[in-house]
């Protein structure tokens, strides 16, 4: 009578990737990558199919990816996962790239332990204060976000929304494609924006230099310093905000995350045009709806042509321009966005050349 394999089929793979670690590079000790390659593997934080893209060269026929990872040296080897970013969580200090261990393992080993962010857009204590479960549980964030957060459509940074996000695109995502994840790995054309304040096209316009050829610039945002910044949203000042005494921009945290997790449940504004409470009171429904009148303008009241500054009409506006708006663009918006020869008076007692002319001295260029 014949008989089966006494184990599984997905045993066997593992078998047989293990066999092939041997192989391949013949480590001094095996049992140690044995080990390892079975804790990386079971994470879920190593992508294959997403790290041979991310190679520079093509790996040998037959060759594991995994066991290429563990085994290959620190300039060969690539991110091993779109949630994972090598250099991101190396600048954290914990580890010296130099020694016999890769990144993936010493966060899997110490890192989560410590909830050590593994990349820009991944925020370890704003998804456990968002998700209590998850500390219940005693999983660490980012192993339970790449378990089950992805599929559940949880949130994992306060400038992902990653319902908003598939609101805005062109096409609806493939059925099981992570919007996060399609935010990673698509080009800039692709992609839409990732939060209703943050508007890569404009963050980009008010840079001093370029961007590096695909950089991403909600990433760049949230890892470059307080110099190299750029306003994120044309409704967002950071000098404007930070003038408000909240922040020091000197700490690790952006004007704009602050923002969202202090001043909007504040009410403060963060713009010269947008008065919360103005906006409050105009629109009663705002306040019951439980969004704070800043994320409610720029996600509906834009759209709905709502008011959100007692010295801004943007149905007056309209009426004074020389053509009418494109399909879609806000007044509010275009006034911020465009130049003093396009852009109309704003309000039917604010006549901005008259105002010029009663200074004691000239306002500065821009």
């Amino acid at each position: 009578m014949r008989r089966g394999l006494p184990f599984s089929a997905d045993r066997l793979h593992l078998i047989l990737n293990l066999a092939r670690a041997v192989i391949f590079c013949l480590p001094d000790n095996p049992f140690k990558i044995i080990r390892t390659y079975r804790i990386a593997s079971n994470s879920g934080l190593f992508d294959p199919t997403y790290y041979q893209t991310q190679l520079t060269k093509p790996l040998p026929s037959g060759q594991d990816p995994l066991v290429h990872y563990l085994t290959t040296d620190a300039e060969t080897r690539a991110d091993p996962h779109p949630l994972f970013d090598q250099a991101f969580y190396c600048a954290h200090g914990l580890i010296d790239r130099v020694k016999n261990e890769t990144p993936l393992t010493h966060f899997l080993r110490i890192g989560c332990q410590k909830n050590i962010d593994p990349h820009p857009l991944f925020d370890s204590s704003f998804y456990l204060d968002k998700y209590p479960d998850v500390a219940e549980q005693g999983i660490p964030p980012a192993i339970h976000f790449v378990r089950f957060g992805l599929k559940e459509g949880r949130q994992c940074h306060p400038l992902f929304d990653p319902t908003y996000y598939q609101t805005q695109l062109t096409k609806p995502l493939p059925s099981g494609q992570d919007p996060l994840v399609h935010y990673l790995t698509t080009d800039a054309e692709t992609r839409a924006d990732p939060h209703p304040l943050f508007d890569p096209t404009y963050y980009q316009t008010q840079l001093t230099k370029p961007l590096p050829s695909g950089q991403d610039p909600l990433v760049h945002y949230l890892t470059t310093d307080a110099e190299t910044r750029a306003d994120p949203h044309p409704l967002f000042d950071q000098a404007f905000y930070c003038a408000h005494g909240l922040i020091d921009r000197v700490k690790n945290e952006t004007p704009l995350t602050h923002f969202l997790r202090i001043g909007c449940q504040k009410n403060i504004d963060p713009h010269p045009l947008f008065d919360s409470s103005f906006y409050l009171d105009k629109y009663p429904d705002v306040a019951e709806q439980g969004i704070p009148p800043a994320i409610h303008f720029v996600r509906f009241g834009l759209k709905e042509g709502r008011q959100c500054h007692p010295l801004f009409d943007p149905t007056y506006y309209q009426t004074q321009l020389t053509k009418p708006l494109p399909s879609g663009q806000d007044p509010l918006v275009h006034y911020l966005t465009t130049d003093a020869e396009t852009r109309a008076d704003p309000h039917p007692l604010f006549d901005p050349t008259y105002y010029q002319t009663q200074l004691t001295k000239p306002l500065p260029s821009g």
